[in-house]
């Protein structure tokens, strides 16, 4: 009897040994560990991100769905691991590792065409190509193709340490007009130019307000290249002057002209230089201007055409006018206030015939108004 008391007390004892180990085991049981993983970056192709053999987030290119973010529970791993297919596919295409801390991680894909990248810069591009066609270029790839007005986000794919060369061609050409360094540490930048079918002008200014919101910011460049047939012979300056007149009819060689004695020196090599006019005296008056030899009231063409029945005189304000349309279709415009400008000029002329003396009359113009692509 005795034997069997001591029996029952031990199973019992047992029976309590293994019930406290039970409660042990729950006790350890390993908690969760949450991240908040968000995906990021671009792809040409559907794809599909794996987490321990279970889809976790879709990219769906095509039909314009993609899972921007995704909670993880990494309880037991000391990192997790994402696999990326394609849809449809079991071929991984890459293997990224995830850890268990921080909460908020980044997963950056770049995908293109059949191949991964890990890193991307970009560039905003704002221009204009007043003739002919132009390529962006990268490793012989034509990433964009653009003409006239361009404003754009151009995307630049690159490995780990790579470095690469955007080119700027003309469609059909393969000397590059415009090279700009490509540096994966860098996150890319603005690209301003203007291409006029032969020279290509890069970094184009800013265009901001006038320091007096009375006055027009301009921001000019003067091409000294006669336009049409039989130039007359540039004089090769460096510089030359913009000398400034203010007629009081928008009508060729009709109103009083004054002169508020502003010139302005630029450069004849396509630099852009800026400064600002005064108002206008009124609604009817317009801006006019002669080019000028540097420091001189000497005009910078000789040898004109017809030159002894037309011989050449400086305008002084009575042809032409500084007019700020844009195009054809746009209304002409004189003088806007506060504004900033971007404006391309050049050289004009007119020829008196009647009453004599005859005389051919030389004046600057505004070949093109580019401040509507820059603003």
């Amino acid at each position: 009897m005795k034997i069997n008391t001591y029996y029952l007390f031990f199973v019992a004892l047992l029976a309590l040994a293994l019930n406290a180990c039970k409660k042990q085991e729950i006790l350890h049981d390993t908690p969760p560990n949450i991240v908040n993983l968000t995906l990021n970056g671009i792809s040409t192709k559907n794809l599909e991100f794996v987490f321990r053999d279970e889809v976790i987030a879709r990219w769906d290119i095509t039909g314009g769905k993609r899972d921007l973010s995704v909670m993880l529970d990494l309880a037991g791993d000391t990192d997790g691991e994402i696999q990326v297919r394609e849809m449809g596919s079991t071929d991984i295409l890459t293997t990224r590792t995830i850890t268990t801390s921080p909460f908020e991680q980044n997963l950056s894909i770049y995908y293109d065409n059949g191949e991964i990248y890990s890193d991307m810069v970009f560039y905003n591009v704002k221009g204009y190509v007043q003739s002919g066609d132009l390529e962006f270029v990268v490793d012989d790839k034509v990433l964009a193709e653009v003409s006239f007005a361009v404003d754009m986000r151009l995307d630049i794919l690159l490995n780990e340490g790579e470095n690469k060369e955007l080119q700027v061609r003309v469609k059909g050409e393969t000397e590059p007009r415009m090279t700009i360094p490509i540096d994966v540490n860098q996150t890319g930048g603005d690209i301003r130019f203007f291409f006029d079918g032969t020279e290509m002008i890069e970094d184009l200014p800013e265009l901001t307000p006038p320091s007096d919101p009375a006055n027009m910011a301009i921001n000019a460049q003067f091409n000294p290249i006669w336009p049409g047939s039989l130039p007359p012979t540039f004089s090769g300056d460096a510089e030359v002057d913009l000398v400034f007149f203010v007629r009081s009819s928008a009508t060729n060689n009709s109103g009083t002209v004054t002169n508020p004695g502003i010139r302005i020196t630029v450069p004849t090599d396509g630099t852009f230089v800026a400064f600002e006019l005064p108002p206008l005296p009124d609604d009817q008056s317009v801006y006019t201007f002669d080019i000028y030899r540097k420091g001189t009231d000497i005009t910078p063409y000789s040898n004109f055409a017809q030159e002894a029945l037309f011989p050449p005189e400086l305008s002084k304000g009575r042809y032409g006018s500084m007019d700020l349309k844009n195009g054809h279709n746009d209304s002409r415009r004189y003088f806007e206030a506060g504004s900033s400008q971007l404006l391309l000029l050049t050289v004009g002329s007119s020829t008196k015939v009647a009453p004599v003396p005859r005389a051919r009359f030389v004046y600057g113009t505004v070949n093109q108004n580019l401040a509507q692509y820059f603003q």
